[in-house]
């Protein structure tokens, strides 16, 4: 897990620092976010920490934002000096693009080792919190003294040049991830405050993401290249943008008569993307056919499946949930999973 803050698209070029690493051990548990005021905010007035093995009950800190410097006071000046050093070679893009490369060459060599080593003192130290749960409690609590509240992303993702698992493969993948994730929910529940991040590009193989983005971004381009700007959309212009991604005019006709029934005859882009979505059954169908999902229409309804036990278990844990933005040709389907 990492410490993140919210909002922004991932790169693919970052992760590949972490990626040898993460992948040769997927029990890995990353906590991190640049400096340590990138945490997910300031809980003010703290009270004890329900982790009594690690601080005590009197322990309270006022933290304001007009005092931002009071965080470094636990920071020796090693650590504030080789996160400058850190910060300063993410500046660097020769180095960013060639990281893959050396790491994946390092091993063909021979020097994986000094590699690994230098990476774990520095990037690793920096951005990740602990190998493992203790550890990762162990930073936590370090923050919540200072009465920074924590976001936990457990740091896998893919991207489209991913190998394609079949579909018994990705099925148990994501029930894997799902159970990672209610680990994080269970740790994250020992500081009142703290949220999980989820990365969807975990749970779905990303063609599959990419495909079906690729679908709602089509009908909602033919859309708007005939829309009047009042908001609304006539049968027309939803026959047309649905026929022009490859439905047939009975499939626009049911999806546009379904839209229509949930906004009293006026339908908008917010009732078509309730209807034109894998969350609706009629719209699932369509969507499944349009995207060529075919037996991987049957891992996303499993991985939706899993996304809402994720999110049951971190509501009765009384833990908050991020869905982490991606990259652009995934978003659509990724906003979609966040409408649970």
């Amino acid at each position: 897990m990492r410490f993140i803050t919210h909002g922004s698209a991932k790169s693919s070029s970052r992760t590949g620092i972490f990626e040898r690493i993460v992948n040769s051990n997927r029990n890995i548990i990353l906590l991190s976010g640049g400096v340590i005021l990138t945490a997910a905010g300031f809980t003010g007035h703290q009270g004890p920490t329900p982790y009594p093995s690690v601080t005590s009950s009197n322990d309270r800190t006022d933290l304001l934002l007009s005092e931002p410097q009071r965080p470094y006071s636990s920071k020796s000046m090693t650590d504030i000096l080789r996160s400058l050093l850190v910060f300063k070679l993410c500046q660097l893009t020769p180095l960013v693009s060639l990281t893959p490369y050396i790491l994946k060459y390092s091993e063909a060599l021979n020097i994986d080792q000094p590699i690994h080593a230098i990476i774990r003192h520095t990037f690793f130290s920096h951005f990740c919190g602990g190998e493992d749960i203790n550890e990762v409690v162990k930073t936590m609590s370090a923050f919540h003294h200072m009465g920074i509240r924590c976001i936990l992303d457990y740091a896998i993702e893919a991207d489209t040049d991913a190998p394609l698992a079949s579909p018994d493969e990705a099925g148990l993948y994501a029930a894997n991830i799902a159970d990672t994730l209610m680990q994080s929910i269970d740790v994250a529940k020992l500081f009142p405050g703290s949220l999980i991040a989820v990365k969807v590009t975990a749970l779905l193989p990303p063609r599959t993401l990419a495909d079906w983005s690729g679908i709602l971004c089509k009908v909602d381009s033919c859309i708007s290249s005939s829309s009047t700007g009042d908001g609304v959309i006539t049968k027309e212009q939803l026959i047309y943008g649905l026929q022009a991604a490859g439905a047939t005019l009975d499939e626009a006709s049911t999806i546009y008569n379904a839209a229509s029934e949930l906004s009293d005859n006026r339908v908008d882009r917010i009732s078509l993307s309730q209807v034109l979505s894998v969350w609706h059954p009629q719209g699932k169908i369509v969507l499944s056919r349009l995207a060529k999902l075919g037996d991987y229409s049957t891992v996303v309804d499993n991985a939706l499946e899993e996304m809402k036990s994720v999110c049951f278990y971190a509501r009765d844990c009384h833990v908050g949930i991020l869905i982490d933005a991606e990259q652009t040709y995934f978003q659509p389907a990724v906003s979609e999973q966040a409408f649970l």
